[in-house]
């Protein structure tokens, strides 16, 4: 492998990508934006655990000294290796084959583990806000309809996949914009400083987290 001037690795071993990349700025926003938070959904659970404040700071110190960093890595490392592998090449590159393949197995058992949950979380909406009465194969219905729907928007091109986030991203910050303009005549400032009794240190920390990754 070799640098070149601008610092780009150039390894032929690297995977290539094939063709044009369909993704433009936007798009890409939009794909991180659902891949990420996707909404406000979550939050009830730091409240819980923490009490309104905790919540507040939660929401301005996470991405600060949590998710910024990561994003100046993956900037740094995928502007250096330009391959669509992401971390199972930079890990392979710094520290073997063993490293990198142990890397990609437990990368693709969190991701199963974590895209388990949110047929689940699909489900539990969909009960909790439209059919609060249903039995609890109605549930397991609704939780698999949410996981064909996922199955099949997967397997589309990286274009549709994109178009359907943009949608999916502009129908939920407008259902947030209206709920906020709608809320803004009750707000009370005082109550933005409230705690619990007893902080749930490991729900707090584990939802805030969940919520930006």
């Amino acid at each position: 492998a070799t640098v070149d001037e601008s610092g780009v690795v150039i390894d032929p071993t690297l995977p290539k990508s094939r063709g044009k990349r369909d993704l433009t700025w936007w798009r890409l926003a939009m794909i991180t934006f659902v891949f990420t938070c996707s909404g406000p959904g979550g939050l009830e659970q730091v409240v819980i655990a923490g009490g309104p404040l905790m919540a507040v700071l939660g929401i301005f110190v996470v991405p600060i000294v949590y998710v910024m960093p990561q994003i100046y890595v993956v900037s740094e490392m995928g502007a250096m290796m330009p391959t669509s592998a992401g971390n199972v090449v930079w890990v392979h590159r710094a520290f073997g084959r063993f490293a990198g393949f142990y890397n990609a197995w437990i990368f693709a058992i969190t991701n199963m583990v974590d895209m388990a949950g949110y047929p689940v979380l699909f489900g539990d909406y969909i009960v909790s806000t439209y059919h609060s009465e249903a039995s609890k194969m109605m549930q397991v219905g609704y939780r698999l309809i949410g996981l064909a729907v996922s199955v099949v928007i997967s397997m589309l091109s990286t274009k549709d996949v994109s178009n359907f986030a943009t949608v999916g991203s502009v129908v939920v910050c407008a259902f947030i914009v209206v709920v906020f303009v709608a809320s803004t005549p009750h707000i009370e400032p005082k109550n933005w400083f409230g705690t619990v009794d007893s902080i749930d240190y490991s729900l707090l920390g584990s939802s805030l987290l969940w919520i930006f990754t």
